[in-house]
């Protein structure tokens, strides 16, 4: 969430996602190191939560998260992961009916 770049570079990787495997990736939006945001808003360089989610719906992705390995917040690497997996069953369970 600290770097504008990588943020902006998410609709690149996003495309070449879609181009590459379609529709059916189990997509999540992570945003990190939110430890090093500013959160009173004075460095227009990092993403706030609300432009996180923003991107998350505009390419229609599911779940999108904020992390630090460095101090607590709301959710964890493991709820990412925890994610990923139902996500990744959920998708192979559907496809047997």
């Amino acid at each position: 969430v600290v770097d504008k770049q990588s943020f902006k570079n998410v609709k690149k990787w996003y495309k070449i996602i879609q181009d590459q495997i379609g529709d059916s990736a189990a997509l999540i939006l992570v945003g990190s190191k939110i430890d090093l945001r500013n959160d009173n808003g004075n460095n227009k360089n990092h993403i706030t939560y609300l432009e996180g989610l923003k991107l998350a719906f505009e390419l229609n992705i599911n779940f999108f998260f904020e992390i630090s390995n460095k101090s607590v917040s709301i959710h964890s690497i493991d709820d990412v992961i925890d994610t990923i997996i139902c996500e990744v069953l959920f998708q192979k369970d559907s496809k047997k009916y």
